[in-house]
């Protein structure tokens, strides 16, 4: 799931699936997970870059009434891991000069080797989903 760094488990019991913080959510990146997702998980936002990525507005963290998101400050934001998929990447698959994603990405995760490819620097990926956001490849 999308949201910022929380116990999943506690995250589950404690939203109550309002959706505050989908309509709030200013890029759109958030939607509510359908129900082939599962029943446990249904109607759960989830953050879904090729939508919006988060900006770190926070906006959803001041609106949520429960308190499963909870406010943090930006730089100890960690919304999860972005994963690189080499099939398709431009600069992996089809040797094309791309460097949109490190363009974009507003923690500075993404590495270029001297081939010109990218890589993500895991400790410094903030989950953010910008990089997937600007990425020219089609799903």
């Amino acid at each position: 799931m999308g949201n910022f760094k929380r116990d999943n488990a506690n995250f589950l019991a404690t939203c109550n699936r309002c959706r505050r913080c989908v309509k709030v959510c200013p890029t759109s990146g958030l939607v509510p997970m359908p129900f082939p997702s599962g029943i446990l998980v249904y109607e759960i936002p989830e953050l879904i870059p090729r939508k919006g990525a988060c900006d770190l507005c926070m906006l959803c963290s001041k609106v949520c009434p429960t308190g499963a998101i909870r406010p943090i400050k930006t730089e100890k934001v960690k919304i999860g891991v972005a994963r690189l998929d080499k099939l398709t990447c431009l600069a992996w698959a089809q040797g094309k000069a791309c460097l949109i994603c490190k363009e974009r990405c507003p923690a500075d995760a993404i590495i270029i080797d001297d081939s010109k490819r990218p890589y993500i620097d895991s400790q410094k990926c903030i989950g953010c989903g910008a990089c997937e956001n600007a990425c020219p490849v089609e799903e």
